[in-house]
């Protein structure tokens, strides 16, 4: 009994929920992604801002930092004000894409 214990948490069996929760998880990320670049073009400012703070888990003085270097003239907390304007907006934009997005398979559906 210990031995067959001590081999599942080895080696799980991946069941059938385990694969569609898989796969389910790929699709959604796929349509998050998709909703992020119909709603931001890859050169924009925001786009650049809200990937580094959501996928590279950059914090806002980090980003707030390099953006000083680019515009020195701006306080760190200028800096960091734009920064946090910028997620909002990333947001927003996202938010929309995502709405509209889903209007539309609702549509499909219907």
């Amino acid at each position: 009994a210990l031995l067959s214990m001590a081999r599942q948490i080895l080696w799980p069996k991946q069941s059938i929920a385990d694969l569609l929760n898989k796969e389910m998880r790929i699709e959604e990320s796929d349509f998050v992604e998709r909703c992020i670049l119909s709603a931001l073009s890859k050169d924009d400012p925001v786009f650049v801002v809200g990937i580094d703070f959501y996928a590279r888990r950059k914090r806002v003085s980090d980003i707030g930092r390099y953006l000083q270097e680019i515009a020195p003239w701006l306080t760190r907390k200028q800096a960091e004000d734009r920064v946090r304007w910028c997620v909002t907006h990333f947001n927003c934009a996202v938010f929309l894409a995502f709405r509209d997005a889903m209007r539309k398979q609702n549509e499909k559906i219907s």
